[in-house]
């Protein structure tokens, strides 16, 4: 007799989704998030480096540093051979 079934939860009445402290917060603040917003642009704008930071980091993700392809990839494909050498 096995002790879990697979692919059943082993607490089906868990806790109801937003429950938790995170959706209470998200509740809280929602209707001033344009003001929250505003402000934050605003001291960005200032010269306020966190804040600005804080906006750069929400807005455009983060860079992931790419692997220049191997000489062996290079000299097996004769398109990224030719674009390599140019």
């Amino acid at each position: 007799m096995a002790k879990f079934v697979k692919g059943q939860s082993g607490n089906p009445n868990g806790r109801p989704p937003g429950t938790g402290v995170v959706a209470k917060l998200r509740e809280a603040i929602q209707e001033e998030i344009p003001e929250i917003i505003d402000s934050l642009v605003a001291a960005a704008k200032s010269g306020d480096v966190s804040a600005a930071k804080i906006l750069i980091d929400k807005v455009i993700p983060t860079l992931r540093p790419v692997n220049s392809p191997s000489s062996e990839s290079i000299d097996s494909d004769p398109v990224i051979r030719i674009a390599w050498e140019k």
